[in-house]
């Protein structure tokens, strides 16, 4: 049975979240993209109120790359993460990702983020494995292939690259997402610090 820890990105190794930041990101190279502001905030109420699934959210967000070919989407993910890395990540964080690495362990960053724009980090970051929400660019714009990498997607997502026969002995999330549900030791990032996930008294709660 292949060993492995799993580790969310947003608000647990990255301190921020990749999304709003890429955003910011790409808005101050292409000025004319900040009109799709306005359109996000929408999208961002139409998701707290439980009209939009996560994919359709993450779908909607993302228009503002439309017109920008993978080839230059990555490109500037690049350069975004030579800035962030490793300034805005967890330093606690990462000395796990490195304890576990040192100890044998496979560790894989398993996101809802975009792949697109994220596995440019693994020139800066080794781990394993960097599983994301995949995209298709079609007719100019992005298409998440299937769903996005959350919740119990994201469990199936971790079995389709390493197996069914896969155990998860440790988790670090922001999130009290299924994920920590099944790790053998779940880890819930609060305000940045690691403590560890009580599973039974939070599904008592």
């Amino acid at each position: 049975m292949k060993k492995i820890a799993v580790f969310d990105l947003n608000k647990t190794l990255y301190t921020k979240s990749s999304k709003d930041e890429f955003f910011k990101f790409i808005c101050f190279r292409k000025t004319q993209k900040l009109a799709h502001a306005a359109q996000i905030l929408w999208w961002y109420l139409l998701k707290k109120l439980g009209t939009l699934s996560d994919t359709q959210f993450k779908e909607n967000f993302f228009n503002y790359l439309d017109g920008l070919h993978p080839n230059q989407v990555q490109e500037y993910a690049r350069e975004f993460w030579s800035i962030e890395f490793p300034k805005h990540f967890n330093p606690d964080v990462l000395a796990q990702v490195k304890r576990l690495q040192t100890e044998g362990v496979r560790c894989c960053i398993a996101s809802g983020a975009l792949a697109v724009y994220m596995r440019p980090l693994s020139e800066f970051l080794s781990m394993d494995q960097y599983i994301a929400s995949k995209t298709v660019y079609k007719g100019g714009t992005y298409k998440i292939v299937g769903k996005s990498c959350d919740g119990p997607h994201k469990l199936q997502m971790i079995q389709d690259v390493y197996g069914a026969e896969v155990q998860i002995i440790e988790a670090y999330s922001d999130e009290a997402e299924e994920v920590l549900q099944v790790a053998d030791k779940p880890f819930l990032l609060v305000d940045g610090v690691i403590t560890p996930f009580q599973k039974e008294s939070h599904q008592q709660n």
